[in-house]
């Protein structure tokens, strides 16, 4: 005789716990399809006092030369980063300061008030996520 309640097909389990096995299931199967965990493209903002002069996408390699008033800049996207490969500064910090790749991370010229961060796009790149 069936107890009422048990599923035939995994004896010693009622229709409720099967049923939460096959949510369960179901809600990692959803989190995990593929997609999920994509990315969106990181961008290189590139800020001179203060203004956006431009955006680059990190999948396209490109150079750009930035023309300010108190001097001149030579930005290179390659492999998924970006750096500043020449700067008529004094100080060369920029140039020195290497590639940078991730969200959040930036690259600073003083003297020529340039600023270059990353962001994803989701509204915690920038300068203000890395200080806070």
């Amino acid at each position: 005789m069936r107890q009422k309640g048990k599923s035939p097909a995994l004896p010693g389990l009622r229709r409720g716990d099967l049923l939460l096995v096959l949510l369960i299931a179901a809600a990692a199967l959803l989190f995990f399809l593929p997609g999920h965990f994509a990315k969106p493209p990181v961008e290189a903002v590139i800020e001179q006092d203060g203004k956006e002069l431009m955006r680059l996408s990190l999948a396209q390699e490109r150079t750009e030369r930035i023309n300010g008033v108190l001097g001149e800049n030579i930005v290179q996207v390659a492999d998924g980063s970006v750096s500043v490969t020449w700067a008529d500064c004094p100080d060369q910090l920029c140039v020195r300061q290497g590639r940078i790749s991730s969200a959040g991370q930036s690259i600073v010229c003083l003297p020529h008030r340039l600023v270059i961060y990353l962001d994803d796009g989701d509204g915690k790149g920038g300068l203000d996520a890395v200080a806070g």
